[in-house]
């Protein structure tokens, strides 16, 4: 129902808001033809030290776990990719990037992984932010290698998409 003229500061005519304390998680995560990787909650916004440190503690164990020496790490550019910090992390690790345009979820399996997974942590209706992070760490070792391998088997089919449509976006 509308409101009539003059009728807005009314106080019976308005609807009470609630605010909620809000808040959310940031996560860095990683992903191999062999399943999930590690996720890693991040307090606060990601800076270049705090991704550095992420990339020393955690691709060692990727590694390790994928048996190559020097995998590839698929980044989209932001500047905490490429601070001075990071790119000397990156070399000691031999870590080679396969840089992403900005913006370009269609070739970023990543982004599906992470929609599939929001979808399950949604799922769970957590209700605090404690309950977030929990249910956040359970879902992503949820996700099975042979979910992400259809992400990343389609790797060829969004290219050409992508070709196709002259860097536009796609069905991916």
């Amino acid at each position: 129902m509308r409101r009539r003229q003059g009728e807005r500061r009314e106080s019976k005519k308005r609807v009470p808001r609630f605010k909620h304390e809000g808040g959310g998680v940031m996560y860095w995560g990683c992903v191999t033809w062999h399943g999930p990787g590690p996720l890693v909650p991040i307090e606060g916004s990601l800076e270049g030290k705090t991704y550095g440190d992420i990339l020393r503690d955690y691709i060692p164990q990727v590694k390790q776990h994928m048996l190559t020496p020097s995998p590839y790490i698929i980044e989209d550019r932001p500047n905490v990719h490429k601070t001075d910090y990071v790119l000397g992390i990156k070399k000691s690790l031999a870590l080679r990037s396969l840089e992403l345009p900005p913006n370009s979820p269609d070739l970023n399996i990543l982004e599906n992984v992470w929609s599939l997974w929001k979808d399950k942590v949604s799922k769970r209706h957590p209700r605090t932010l404690n309950q977030l992070r929990e249910v956040g760490l359970q879902e992503w070792q949820n996700i099975t290698a042979n979910e992400i391998r259809v992400y990343i088997s389609s790797m060829s089919s969004r290219i050409q998409a992508v070709i196709c449509n002259n860097g536009e976006h796609t069905k991916y």
